[in-house]
């Protein structure tokens, strides 16, 4: 069956989000789709609710798809993280279904009404060298989050946990990040993966996200991946969409174990796909550690 667009939503234990998301904002999407929900580390009760709230084919091993339903269910037993969740929907659409473009979205967006899948996909099928689009993300704090620029992992890990530090302690305004702020529309080195749309053939070639990545990193690596096959990533601010941030990682980490978890996902990401160093890997490491020992002694001396 032919379709435009595929959209995959990956859920942790947050299904009535997920069933707001579904009712309340997707429901705006104007061309032909298929929804794929991808439910890591299920609960039977949440499986029951979403069938029960949004009349959707749960797909288990052995049962046959239904292909005039609009939403799939694909439980899992475990706890999948982003890339491996992501890549099992969008398996789960090309075995099924033919379609011309792949949305990768969380379940925490607002579209305030407005159809944000046909302007993106209209301006992507435009753009040859192009494999994805993303539009303006603004969080709660009407802040961008989209575009991003490159930046290495000395830069990254210097700046952020020695260079800011040390610059807040006479304005506590300085932040570090990659976003391009009141960027341009224009090809940008990677787009925010709360919401993206592919063209399907050139997420498929170039190898889709990689799985060897669990919660962080994964926009880089795509983009990477993409830049491997002769296609960038494109921003689109003509639209935007609103985005709360963080709710997923919060579920996981504490901030020390999440910093760290993010320093093990960039090294692998730089050294497999920048062809960083060991020498750089290891001052990175060495300066967030630094700030994490300093953090610490610092927490210490106020609890007392």
């Amino acid at each position: 069956m032919d379709i435009t667009i595929g959209i995959v939503v990956v859920d942790y234990h947050s299904v009535l989000q997920t069933i707001k998301y579904v009712k309340e904002q997707l429901r705006v999407c104007r061309q032909s789709h298929k929804i794929v929900i991808v439910l890591n580390d299920v609960y039977e009760e949440e499986l029951s609710l979403l069938q029960k709230e949004l009349k959707c084919q749960v797909v288990n091993k052995g049962v046959k798809v239904d292909l005039e339903e609009n939403i799939y269910v694909l439980p899992f037993s475990e706890n999948l993280g982003y890339a491996k969740g992501n890549n099992k929907g969008v398996n789960f659409l090309k075995e099924n279904f033919n379609s011309q473009y792949i949305c990768i979205c969380n379940n925490d967006l607002n579209f305030n009404g407005v159809d944000p899948f046909e302007p993106l996909t209209n301006k992507l099928k435009d753009l040859t060298d192009v494999g994805g689009i993303g539009p303006r993300i603004l969080g709660l704090d009407n802040r961008d989050q989209n575009p991003h620029k490159y930046i290495s992992i000395t830069e990254k890990y210097l700046y952020r946990n020695l260079l800011v530090p040390v610059m807040n302690l006479y304005s506590k305004t300085t932040r570090y990040n990659t976003i391009v702020e009141n960027a341009p529309e224009g090809h940008y080195y990677r787009l925010m993966g709360c919401f993206m749309i592919f063209k399907t053939s050139a997420f498929i070639d170039c190898g889709m996200f990689d799985e060897n990545t669990f919660l962080f990193g994964e926009e880089a690596i795509l983009a990477e991946r993409l830049k491997n096959i002769g296609k960038s990533c494109y921003y689109y601010p003509s639209v935007t969409i609103i985005h709360e941030h963080g709710k997923t990682i919060s579920k996981f980490f504490k901030r020390r174990k999440r910093l760290i978890q993010e320093f093990i996902t960039d090294k692998y990401y730089y050294q497999t796909y920048r062809n960083v160093n060991a020498m750089e890997a290891f001052l990175s490491e060495l300066f967030l550690h630094v700030s994490l020992t300093l953090n610490y002694i610092k927490g210490a001396f106020k609890n007392k």
